[in-house]
């Protein structure tokens, strides 16, 4: 199974679609959230459709557990369409009450506990992840969230024939 552990914020959304969203407040007032940028909810659809990659949900906007986190994107009207592909969801470790581990921990966790992943990529736009993610690893500009190129290597990733282990790190 192809994988892609998704971060939201920073991804999803991005300092360019707030300050777009401030520009057009119709947005929101015809069922849009000011979190949750469609463009960006289209690009991972097409590259699920396109690749047959499921998600897997990385981010702080996971909930619990699957059902919770599925539960949760219901509720906003273009976040939803990711349910159809979401699989499962990173677990959250704690150091103690007032530090997490690195999303890379948890990333390897997941990897650890599901023998079925034969790719994965990881999208997100901060850099905690494990030295030996980083050939998966697309990084993300919080300025402007998933762009094209951005895409290009996801998907070039998920693709590799010869060697799940193999990727490209990205980053400008």
């Amino acid at each position: 199974m192809k994988v892609i552990f998704l971060d939201i914020d920073g991804v999803i959304n991005s300092e360019d679609f707030a300050i777009w969203i401030h520009e057009h407040p119709e947005f929101c007032e015809n069922g849009g959230h000011f979190w949750v940028d469609p463009q960006k909810i289209d690009m991972i659809v097409n590259l699920c459709e396109e690749t047959g990659a499921k998600l897997v949900i990385s981010s702080s906007w996971r909930g619990w557990s699957l059902r919770a986190t599925l539960e949760d994107f219901s509720t906003y009207r273009d976040l939803s369409r990711l349910n159809t592909y979401i699989v499962g969801v990173t677990p959250r470790f704690y150091m103690n009450s007032r530090m997490y581990m690195s999303r890379g921990d948890e990333i390897q966790y997941y990897l650890s506990t599901d023998q079925s992943i034969t790719h994965y990529c990881i999208v997100d736009d901060d850099n905690d992840m494990l030295d030996s993610q980083q050939d998966h690893f697309v990084r993300c500009s919080y300025l402007f969230g998933l762009i094209p190129n951005r895409v290009a290597k996801m998907k070039e990733i998920l693709q590799l024939e010869n060697d799940s282990k193999v990727g490209y790190v990205v980053w400008y």
